[in-house]
């Protein structure tokens, strides 16, 4: 599990075509698997998603509006699931 730097996360999220595919999101990490972490614009919660589908609501899981909740989510997360 990594959160990106500071320095990271204009480059990533260019890299990654957020502001295409996901524009309503800045993402913020990943799992170094096929998940990644981001803020939600529109709701202004922590959020979970698949990257091959960045952005598809549906697949979005909604974690927390405050960054202490979503970092507790992160450290008690189960990365043993796949969607």
């Amino acid at each position: 599990m990594n959160l990106w730097k500071m320095e990271e996360l204009i480059r990533d999220n260019e890299g990654y075509c957020v502001e295409k595919f996901a524009p309503d999101f800045i993402l913020i990490g990943s799992d170094g698997g096929g998940m990644t972490f981001g803020f939600d614009k529109k709701t202004k919660n922590f959020v979970e998603m698949p990257f091959e589908v960045m952005g598809q609501r549906e697949y979005i899981i909604q974690v927390s509006g405050s960054f202490d909740t979503f970092l507790k989510y992160l450290y008690d997360r189960d990365d043993t699931y796949t969607y």
